[in-house]
C-alpha cells in the first residue's frame, strides 16, 4: 500500500472515495496550495495524500520526514528500528570476524579478491561509513559457515549451556567440513590474539617452522593445513586432535565439539582434574598451617 492511499485509509473515507481522491491526486503536475506551487510530477513516491476535514481540496505535503515518521503505523517503525539495530550488531560482529582474520595490510585486496566485492565498499564498511550488505553477509555464512550462527545470531543468543569452550558455544553438525576449518575453529577456541598478532603468535608457537603467511592462508581458507600445523595445535589443544584430522572421535581423552555427549564427558572429566588439584592444594595447605602451630 502506498503513503497516499494509507493516509486516505485512516481518514475513514469510503473506498470508492479514496480511489476518485487518489486518482486525482495522481493526475495533477501542480498543484497551488496556500499561495505557493508544488510540482508533484514524479514526487508522489515521498509525498502523503492528508485530508482537510473542513475542506474538500487535497493537500500535498512535500516532507519526507513526515512522511516517513507520522503516518507510519507505530508497529512499523518499531520495526525498523528493530531491523536497523540488527543490522549494526551484524555490521558489529562482522568487523570483529574481518579483523580476526585479515592483517591491516592488505586487509580489502584480500577480501575483494575472494568475495568479489569491491576493496571499497569493504573499506567503507570497516571503518563504519556503512552497514554489512547483504551481499557481505551471503557471503561471509558461504566462505566461513562456522561462523553463520554467531554472525546472525550473537553469543548471547545462544543457551548458557550450550556454551561450552569457553563463550564459543557447541558446534554445529555439518558435513563436508574440512580439515582447514576444523583447524581454524580449534585454534580461535585456543589463541586470543586476531590479525598480525595472531599469525605471528602461531610461527612463534611452531618455533619458527611455519611462518605467519602460511597461518595466514589457512585461516582465510585459502590453503590447505600442513601436518606440521596440525601438530603444533595437537600440542596444545591435545584433547581435539582426532576431530581435526578425522572429523570424528574415538573416546579417550578426546572430545567433538559437534557432539553433546562426547562434550558433556569432557566438561566432567576436566572438572573431577580440578577438583583432585583443589583438594590438593588445600591438604597441603592444612598440613602447613599444623607444622606452624
Amino acid at each position: 500500500m502506498s503513503v497516499a492511499v494509507l493516509a486516505l485509509t485512516r481518514c475513514g473515507l469510503p473506498p470508492t472515495r479514496q480511489a476518485e481522491l487518489y486518482e486525482q491526486a495522481a493526475s495533477l503536475d501542480v498543484l497551488t496550495f496556500c499561495g505557493s506551487k508544488f510540482t508533484l510530477k514524479g514526487m508522489l513516491p515521498i509525498m502523503m495524500v492528508y485530508i482537510l476535514h473542513n475542506k474538500s481540496e487535497i493537500v500535498l505535503l512535500l516532507v519526507y520526514f513526515l512522511n516517513n515518521y507520522l503516518l507510519l503505523e507505530p508497529q512499523h517503525k518499531e520495526s525498523e528500528m528493530a531491523e536497523r539495530s540488527q543490522g549494526k550488531e551484524i555490521s558489529h560482529r562482522l568487523r570483529g570476524m574481518v579483523e580476526k582474520r585479515f592483517t591491516r595490510r592488505g586487509r580489502f585486496r584480500e577480501l575483494e579478491e575472494i568475495s568479489s566485492i569491491s576493496g571499497s565498499r569493504w573499506k567503507n564498511f570497516f571503518y563504519g561509513r556503512q552497514e554489512a550488505t547483504l551481499e557481505m553477509v551471503d557471503f561471509w555464512c558461504k566462505k566461513y559457515p562456522d561462523e553463520r550462527d554467531w554472525l546472525l545470531d550473537g553469543p548471547l543468543q545462544k543457551k548458557v549451556e550450550s556454551a561450552t569452550f569457553n563463550v564459543r558455544p557447541m558446534l554445529q553438525e555439518r558435513p563436508n567440513r574440512t580439515i582447514a576449518e576444523r583447524l581454524t575453529w580449534v585454534i580461535f577456541e585456543w589463541a586470543a590474539p586476531s590479525g598480525e598478532e595472531l599469525f605471528r603468535y602461531l610461527e612463534e608457537k611452531s618455533n619458527g617452522t611455519v611462518p605467519a603467511d602460511d597461518w595466514k592462508q589457512v585461516i582465510i581458507h585459502a590453503k590447505p593445513p600442513s601436518a606440521a600445523m596440525v601438530a603444533v595445535v595437537g600440542d596444545y589443544r591435545p584433547h581435539f586432535i582426532e576431530w581435526i584430522i578425522m572429523g570424528v572421535t574415538t573416546g579417550d581423552g578426546q572430545v567433538d565439539p559437534t557432539d553433546k555427549e562426547s562434550i558433556d564427558k569432557w566438561n566432567t572429566r576436566l572438572q573431577e582434574q580440578w577438583n583432585r588439584v583443589f583438594n590438593m592444594l588445600m591438604t597441603a595447605r592444612q598440613q602447613q598451617d599444623e607444622c606452624d602451630k
